[in-house]
């Protein structure tokens, strides 16, 4: 029968990969769950759910890309799933998945690939290790939100490091996510762009 509170999805084709247990409960694992909310969620909501699953370590993407190639690559919602998975390069994770979010808008307004977790030295001393920086043009980008830097302590802190960056001749961006929701980042990307250009 139909329920306001749950969609019922059945598959057919499940292997020994694609199952395991939780609470000596089977279940799908977590790509294989990715996989079926491929083809039923909107594209913005699946970006969500990946992107806070690899961060939080719940989702692998080693283990995902296993999952899809056992599946027929006509599957609905693959082609969309693999488009949203060329934006995970190899290299440090994102600190968040807010921070893969401002990734995802910078490229996709055309903007060079930023390095991520970038930490910057000033002799042998960490100074900072910047969310996403273009090092060859010393910029640099900082997401600050209320969870991480909300604190009189972690926005003093936070200023001092952004001096020090500016000393050593880094030019910093900050953002937050609400103004990147505002206007979809149209106007971080204009900033990241002319900072660029001026270096």
């Amino acid at each position: 029968r139909s329920a306001r509170l749950a969609t019922v999805h059945r598959s057919a084709h499940l292997t020994a990969g694609d199952i395991t247990t939780t609470d000596h409960i089977p279940v799908t694992s977590a790509s294989r769950t990715v996989i079926d909310l491929a083809g039923e969620l909107p594209a913005e909501r699946l970006t969500e759910v990946v992107d806070g699953a690899v961060c939080a370590g719940v989702l692998k993407l080693d283990a995902l890309d296993e999952a899809i190639a056992r599946l027929d690559p006509a599957r609905t919602g693959l082609g969309r799933l693999r488009r949203l998975l060329a934006a995970w390069t190899p290299g440090p994770m994102p600190g968040s998945a807010e921070e893969m979010r401002v990734l995802r808008v910078l490229t996709g307004y055309g903007i060079a690939e930023p390095v991520r977790q970038h930490e910057v030295l000033a002799g042998g001393r960490l100074v900072a290790r910047m969310d996403l920086a273009w090092p060859d043009s010393m910029v640099g980008l900082e997401l600050q939100s209320l969870r991480w830097h909300g604190s009189p302590t972690s926005y003093h802190a936070d200023r001092g490091r952004v001096l020090e960056l500016q000393s050593l001749d880094w030019e910093v961006i900050e953002v937050t996510p609400r103004l990147l929701r505002t206007d979809g980042g149209k106007l971080l990307c204009r900033a990241v762009s002319a900072a660029l250009a001026r270096r």
